[in-house]
């Protein structure tokens, strides 16, 4: 469990002094919400890296309902 919350909590490594404040003067709900909206981000890059964007457009192209 401390493993998962260091890493949930890794981006803070990355914010500057002013961002790193500006977090920490966040409600608990707020907080919440930014880790998770940032877990969600992460997987979704690795996800993209791993070619999983695809599915979406094979799905488009099947439904016969690609733009572009």
């Amino acid at each position: 469990m401390k493993r998962t919350v260091s890493d949930d909590l890794d981006f803070l490594k990355r914010l500057d002094a002013a961002d790193r404040d500006r977090f920490f003067n966040m409600t608990e709900e707020e907080q919440e919400r930014v880790v998770t909206e940032n877990k969600l981000a992460r997987q979704e890059e690795r996800f993209r890296m791993h070619g999983a964007g695809m599915s979406q457009l094979c799905d488009r192209l099947s439904s016969e309902s690609f733009q572009g």
